[in-house]
């Protein structure tokens, strides 16, 4: 059944968007308004990724046609605003815009991430969006202030004009039915009850990976540890655009009324905990309980809190709940590399009942026994951003030497050699084989960019093995001279057999 199968996409396309700020309740919004719909993705949406999660959908919903059926067509006028795939810079694009956003009273921007932008088989080299789409939030915003920002993209956006728009919505790459749960959550059909399993962060740069990520091609060493996403901002005190768990509502909940229901069990190594929930806003509303842990005072290096449970509640308005929740020894355990085991330290821990890993509502403490089973106590672990290679050491991680760029070889991909005049024309005549291989005249903007980013990863060798013959054997044997510039091994080669 086609439309019943819709039916579920749209439910779980809203239950996956996020609210991610709501200024002056300007959500939801008044069916009696006119829209200014402005974004390409409106009409060709973004609603799933490149590449092999690519599927064929029964049928595809486009806000466009959504927000036409919900206001009637006379009411709501479109502008394109931006190349969908490629999003280059046009100002007359922006114009006529900022043109409907003047005479409508509501301007809905569908922005985010074009295909171009993310992608498999490509890394994302920094966390804006296009430029030109930048330019038209603030642009739209600074015409008609009455404004939502609807996002499609895979992953965290940096977004330095949020001060200007009151209303951002997270839809994600929403699916086939995504279109019609964005109207039901921005007209208030459906209460917003996502919640973000990420962190957005204000910029590329406080996240701790971006330091080392990459800075050598032949070696990525993972010195982040336990700073990672919302663990890393939390424990650092980092400013966060919007954090892990955090999703707004259109009702308001109370947390109120949490304690200890059971004591430790040596026996069974657990605490059961419970909080009351309460409803305390005007219409039904789904809140997700989330319960962190934290160590107050550990020997190893923790994370200041980790999640280890959650509940989606829904309530009526005025209904109240209460939540258990059972913790056991794991959720207060850390890994001691020495045992090799999971170990509880003895003292004082934390249970934070949260909104999301910023947003405490109420706090438990307990006091755990000794449980451990070490013979010695363990050495206090020396707090960290990014791990030294004295600190890797020390967990007995050795760092292997990484593969040197030049002189070239075999392991050498078609990238490294790019930069020199000879792989410059193998690259070529690589990615040029590969196209036609893969149709490339019916190829899209993103289809060929994944493409190249795909044959420059090849190692030589793989492209020798490739190659039929062609690149084989003493060919590949001169390939290799002639790039390091060895002409006298070059010729000497070229003389043999």
């Amino acid at each position: 059944d086609f439309d019943a199968h819709h039916a579920l996409a749209r439910r779980a396309a809203a239950e996956g968007a996020v609210i991610l700020q709501n200024k002056d309740a300007t959500l939801p919004l008044s069916a009696d308004k006119s829209v200014a719909l402005i974004g390409a993705f409106a009409e060709t949406p973004r609603y799933q990724g490149a590449g092999s999660s690519q599927v064929n959908p029964t049928r595809l919903d486009t806000p466009l046609e959504a927000l036409q059926q919900k206001l009637g067509a006379g009411r709501v006028a479109y502008a394109v605003g931006f190349d969908h795939e490629l999003a280059e810079p046009n100002a007359a694009m922006i114009g006529e815009a900022v043109s409907i956003a003047k005479a409508a009273d509501v301007a809905i921007i569908m922005a985010g991430l074009p295909p171009l932008f993310e992608a498999e088989g490509f890394d994302r080299t920094h966390l804006r969006q296009p430029q030109h789409i930048e330019d038209l939030i603030l642009a739209v915003a600074a015409a008609n202030p009455h404004c939502v920002v609807v996002l499609s993209n895979g992953a965290p956006i940096e977004m330095p004009w949020a001060a200007e728009v009151p209303a951002i919505l997270e839809i994600y790459l929403a699916g086939q039915a995504g279109a019609g749960a964005m109207v039901d959550l921005l007209y208030g059909a459906v209460t917003p009850s996502g919640r973000l399993a990420e962190t957005f962060p204000l910029a590329l740069d406080d996240c701790p990976s971006q330091e080392n990520f990459a800075s050598h091609p032949r070696q990525l060493v993972y010195r982040e540890g336990l700073n990672v996403g919302y663990r890393h901002f939390t424990t650092h005190d980092k400013p966060v655009l919007f954090p892990f768990g955090h999703g707004l509502s259109y009702t308001q909940f109370t947390y109120s009324d949490a304690k200890l229901l059971t004591d430790w069990s040596a026996d069974g190594e657990q605490v059961e905990v419970a909080v009351t929930l309460t409803n305390s806003g005007d219409c039904a509303g789904a809140e997700v309980v989330q319960l962190y842990v934290r160590d107050v005072e550990s020997t190893a290096y923790r994370p200041d809190r980790e999640l280890k449970a959650f509940e989606k509640v829904m309530l009526q308005p005025g209904e109240a709940r209460e939540l258990r929740f059972t913790l056991n020894k794991r959720a207060f355990a850390y890994f001691d590399t020495e045992l090799d085991d999971w170990d509880v330290e003895a003292g004082e821990f934390e249970i934070l009942f949260a909104a999301s890993s910023t947003d405490i509502r109420q706090t438990l403490t307990l006091n755990l026994p000794a449980t451990s089973q070490r013979n010695s106590a363990p050495l206090a672990e020396t707090p960290y951003v990014l791990m030294s290679d004295a600190q890797l050491s020390a967990l007995g991680l050795k760092l292997t030497k990484p593969e040197r760029i030049k002189p070239y070889h075999a392991n050498s991909t078609l990238a490294d050699i790019r930069t020199h005049w000879l792989g410059k024309r193998v690259a070529a005549a690589a990615l040029d084989m590969a196209g036609q291989a893969m149709g490339k005249a019916r190829e899209t903007a993103v289809a060929q960019k994944m493409r190249e980013e795909m044959v420059m990863s090849l190692r030589l060798a793989t492209v020798s093995n490739m190659s039929r013959g062609a690149l084989s054997g003493k060919r590949f044997d001169l390939l290799l001279h002639a790039l390091n510039n060895r002409w006298l091994r070059f010729v000497l080669r070229l003389l043999r057999p």
